[in-house]
């Protein structure tokens, strides 16, 4: 039995071990769709071939075949789509149905074939429409083998109606093991397939959706009311098959006494009318001594005793007893009556039987003792309880006061119970007692009739197989009605509520990544219509509220904007009306306001300074740092320092306060107007373009670190040399990381060859040619960064 069970449970892991194959081939990509038509496919063969298995290598036990045929088809089904779980059911049910052909049992044929197609198509269903498309849970996929397993062995009863003992012994010897090891099995398959994808058991990565919360409450649920409803019938069917069982056994007494009081009623009126007659010609002594009669009795018709066999009842009143009194019936106009053997009224330590019969005078009364009773009724009860059947296996016997067996079935092999092993201990009449008669356990009942024990015997087994098949049918029908009931209120719920939830969750979750166009409508019922209502009131409420705060903060930001514009150079002819130098400058922010800026002024009449700058991040906090770089800069540019040493203070004295962690990239650079000698720094700026005799470049220099981005950097002053004619380009970095809608950038070298081959009358034209460029590469694509420009061309000290 020990191996039987092990090799079950090899049998149980088989569908597990396909699973965990196939879900280890999805998570490794080497099969990438596994819910494509040729997949699902392979997949629904491969479990059908399982399936198949489970048919052709059974594992016998308790007279059965045990399988997990209906465990493969239901993880195809549950875990790897429904047309999996129904080509496998598919498989394992018609290969079922023609197993027999080479020998495997027919009586289950039906059930078995018919049964393992449901699973494909249930395990489809549930997957489709409960779990929408999803695998099932593992308490769940339990309940699930169970529950298909249970409509197997409903089948089986099904199927088998016109022979339902046998149905019953094939449902006991395999259902308690078929429905634990099916059950067990799909729910390992769900084990095994959470873990194969990279899954720990007990991990929550998110909390519980409402569907499962629901899912697991109505288990818990419907296990609940199976539980107690289950307990319930069995009570009530074991005291419904005690009440039959003691109603056959009683009918069985009822029957038998019956058939021996007629008997004895019969013999004793018969023998009261021959007596009437005999009295003609012959005493009374002389014929109670022919016929064995215990008494005669003649009856005047004022119900006296005139005469009698036994002198001392002449003169009895018969209205002076109760028994006696029911014979003066005879003085009416009844012409006979019997009276069932008891005391008598004269002397109630004498039993009789009496029959009367009326006659010219008054009537005549006739009575046995026990043993005359009992001489005259054996004649007539051997053989009464040969044919008379308790059940289908049952039978009656009729006994003496000294436990002989007066009458019984045909060659029933015992004679005397008191000379046997089979010893009855007698409880009272009237209540059911078990017995064992020749090796056979028996419900029995007995009742005593006319000085004999009638004995009604009713086989255990049959008793119990009645109750049996009721519970089994009972206990089968409430697995698959509750299951069924789990399954709609599930579906009602989902359909009614959890999924109107997720529609209304879909345009919250819209509404706050900032569609605020978006409408709830969900109007299945007036709960969620009232919802809908409520939630789009508040958006209009909140656009509304942001519609006003929207046209504040653009009045607050235009007035920022100008504030950033005024405090930008903007008057160019200050230094353009000179001959020696022309410059140009512009600046525009991705948002109202930028972190971008650009100056330019004198700090002698022949040393001109100018420089582009970068503050990282965008809007109001980098226009604010802007502001503090710019007039930081400034101030110690006009104090006449060396432009390293500018930016050498100048990030000391940006990084003190910097708790937001912005830093500037800049690029400053003072020009000799009458040597055209330039000296710059240059704080992780982009290289600026140079034209010296005609040639385009990058200017190759060594750029420094950012400033604001660490206390105590030292930057390094260079320089280069401008001809009369050379011009310098100085750009931010939104100039050439613009990107298109291709995800393009617009690079150094589309800048280099614009500037090379824009033509051009004053540096201005060329920095809007430039911009026009990069708008025209962008093509409408949404500014990302600030785009910041600075041109300067030195002409020289003019003759």
């Amino acid at each position: 039995m020990i191996n039987s069970y092990f090799e079950l449970g090899l049998v149980a892991l088989l569908p597990s071990v396909l699973a965990g194959v196939f879900t280890l081939l999805f998570r490794k990509k080497i099969i990438k769709n596994p819910y494509g038509i040729k997949e699902q496919i392979i997949i629904g063969i491969a479990f059908g071939l399982i399936a198949v298995m489970g048919t052709e290598f059974g594992i016998p036990m308790n007279g059965a075949q045990m399988n997990c045929r209906d465990a493969a088809v239901l993880t195809a089904g549950l875990f790897f789509g429904s047309p999996a779980g129904i080509i496998a059911g598919l498989i394992g049910g018609i290969e079922r149905w023609f197993a027999v052909l080479w020998g495997v049992g027919t009586f289950t044929r039906v059930a078995c074939s018919v049964s393992t197609i449901l699973a494909g198509f249930f395990a489809a269903f549930l997957r489709k429409f409960m779990f929408d498309n999803k695998k099932s849970g593992i308490f769940i996929s339990l309940a699930i083998g169970i529950s298909m397993e249970v409509v197997h062995m409903m089948m089986v009863f099904v199927t088998n109606m016109t022979d339902a003992d046998q149905a019953l012994a094939v449902v006991k010897g395999c259902s308690t093991i078929m429905i634990a090891a099916n059950g067990i099995s799909v729910m390992l398959s769900s084990v095994v397939v959470y873990i194969a994808s990279g899954k720990t058991i007990g991990h929550r990565a998110h909390k519980a959706r409402v569907s499962q919360i629901i899912q697991r409450g109505l288990l818990i649920t419907v296990i609940f009311a199976f539980v107690t409803t289950t307990v319930f019938v069995f009570l009530f069917q074991d005291t419904i098959t005690n009440n039959q069982t003691d109603s056959l056994l009683t009918l069985g007494i009822k029957e038998t006494s019956a058939d021996i009081n007629d008997a004895s009623d019969e013999n004793l009126l018969k023998v009261a009318k021959e007596v009437k007659e005999e009295l003609q010609t012959k005493d009374a002594e002389a014929i109670a001594k022919e016929y064995g009669i215990t008494e005669i009795n003649i009856i005047d018709k004022n119900g006296i005793i005139v005469k009698s066999t036994d002198e001392k009842l002449v003169g009895f009143d018969m209205s002076s007893g109760g028994r006696s009194k029911e014979f003066l019936c005879l003085l009416g106009s009844a012409d006979h009556y019997v009276q069932s053997f008891g005391s008598t009224s004269y002397d109630r330590t004498i039993s009789r039987k009496y029959a009367g019969v009326k006659t010219d005078e008054g009537f005549l009364q006739v009575g046995y003792d026990r043993n005359t009773l009992q001489k005259e009724i054996d004649k007539h009860v051997v053989g009464i309880t040969k044919n008379r059947h308790v059940g289908n296996g049952g039978y009656v016997l009729i006994l003496d006061d000294l436990l002989n067996i007066i009458s019984g079935p045909e060659n029933f092999p015992i004679k005397n119970f008191s000379r046997t092993d089979e010893k009855i201990e007698l409880p009272d009449p009237n209540k059911t007692f078990n017995m064992n008669v020749i090796g056979t356990e028996y419900f029995v009942r007995y009742q005593i009739a006319e000085g004999y024990y009638i004995f009604s015997f009713y086989p255990v087994t049959e008793a119990v197989q009645s109750k049996d098949i009721a519970l089994y049918t009972n206990m089968f029908l409430q697995v698959i009605v509750y299951a069924i009931l789990f399954v709609l209120v599930y579906l009602l719920i989902k359909y009614v509520v959890v999924n109107q939830i997720k529609k209304i969750n879909g345009s919250l979750a819209k509404i706050t990544d900032g569609d605020l166009e978006e409408v709830v409508d969900v109007r299945t019922n007036e709960e969620f219509e009232s919802l809908s209502d409520d939630i789009n009131s508040t958006v209009n409420t909140l656009k509304k509220y942001i519609a006003e705060a929207s046209a504040r903060i653009d009045k607050e930001l235009e007035f920022a904007k100008n504030i950033q514009k005024s405090a930008l150079p903007s008057n160019f002819s200050v230094v353009n009306n000179r001959s020696d130098v022309e410059i140009f400058a512009s600046m525009d922010p991705a948002k109202e306001v930028g972190g971008d800026f650009y100056d330019f002024y004198f700090t002698g009449k022949s040393k001109f300074n100018f420089l582009v700058a970068d503050v990282s991040g965008k809007g109001i906090p980098a226009a604010m740092f802007m502001m503090r770089a710019k007039t930081e800069l400034k101030s110690l540019t006009e104090a006449r320092l060396p432009i390293n040493e500018v930016f050498t203070e100048g990030n000391n004295d940006l990084c003190e306060g910097n708790d937001a962690g912005m830093f500037v990239t800049a690029w400053q650079g003072n020009i000799d107007l009458k040597t055209g000698l330039v000296k710059f720094a240059n704080a992780g700026h982009n290289p600026p373009i140079l034209k010296r005799n005609g040639e385009y470049e990058y200017l190759k220099c060594r750029a420094g670190f950012v400033l604001a981005g660490m206390e105590g950097i030292k930057y390094k002053e260079q320089e280069f040399q401008l001809e009369p004619g050379d011009m310098i380009f100085l750009y931010t970095d939104g100039v050439t990381e613009a990107t298109n809608r291709r995800e393009e950038l617009y690079g150094e070298d589309r800048l280099l060859n614009i500037i090379k081959s824009t033509e051009y009358e004053s540096i201005k034209e060329l920095c809007e040619s430039v911009k026009a460029d990069v708008d025209k590469f962008v093509d409408g694509a949404p500014q990302f960064d600030d785009i910041t420009m600075v041109a300067l061309k030195y002409y020289g000290e003019q003759e």
